[in-house]
């Protein structure tokens, strides 16, 4: 009888863990702030098995995480995001902090990257580009997201705005004369010289036709 007993605990709790995966997988992620346990971190079943834990924790690695998704989305839109103190990157990181402490909502949302680094270049005085969509048939998914920095008296920049609107493709313009912000962002990439185009993270100075038709 007790031979039994013993076999029947032996089947039961590996059963009774598997069936309430979802459970325990949340519970963890609710204590470790959202991420999922390596397989050395991962508890062990009651019989000093790892094997489930490990199996959850490979499951939820494997999940996409759609905010990460939407960051490295931001950082390709807005290239000054990805630079350390700019007034940009300085923007967003305020903004973020902002909704820590108050709009927990926003933070919940797969987007929240996104929403932050429009909010953040609407407060540095600019426009924010239109989010390019996975698949689609719109001009922003076609094209990678393009911003040019220029002046208003330079004759290129004319020939690179006319190039853009030509094609079809949206792009965010920054007068380095007009916006302190913009030129603090020029000048951290290395700018020398009208227009410096960024097309995606690849950087164009001046006009060159032909290397934007081909970063295109």
């Amino acid at each position: 009888m007790k031979s039994l007993l013993i076999l029947l605990l032996v089947i039961g709790l590996p059963v009774a863990g598997y069936l309430n995966r979802d459970k325990l997988s949340e519970m963890w992620a609710k204590h470790n702030g959202g991420n999922a346990p390596s397989a050395e971190e991962a508890p062990a079943d009651d019989n000093g098995n790892p094997a489930l834990a490990a199996a959850l924790a490979k499951r939820n690695a494997a999940t996409p995480n759609p905010a990460r998704e939407a960051q490295a989305r931001a950082t390709a839109i807005y290239p000054g995001l990805a630079i350390p103190n700019s007034p940009l990157n300085q923007k967003f990181v305020a903004l973020y902090k902002e909704a820590q402490a108050s709009d927990h909502a926003l933070l919940s949302r797969a987007d929240w990257p996104l929403t932050l680094a429009e909010r953040a270049v609407v407060a540095v005085g600019g426009k924010p580009m239109p989010r390019t969509a996975t698949g689609g048939s719109g001009a922003s998914a076609r094209f990678k997201p393009v911003v040019m920095y220029t002046t208003s008296h330079c004759p290129y920049c004319k020939q690179a705005k006319s190039y853009f609107t030509k094609r079809g493709v949206p792009f965010r313009e920054v007068d380095i004369e007009m916006s302190s912000s913009g030129e603090a962002e020029y000048k951290r990439l290395g700018g020398n010289g009208v227009p410096l185009i960024m097309v995606g993270g690849t950087k164009v100075e001046g006009f060159d036709e032909k290397e934007l038709d081909r970063l295109l």
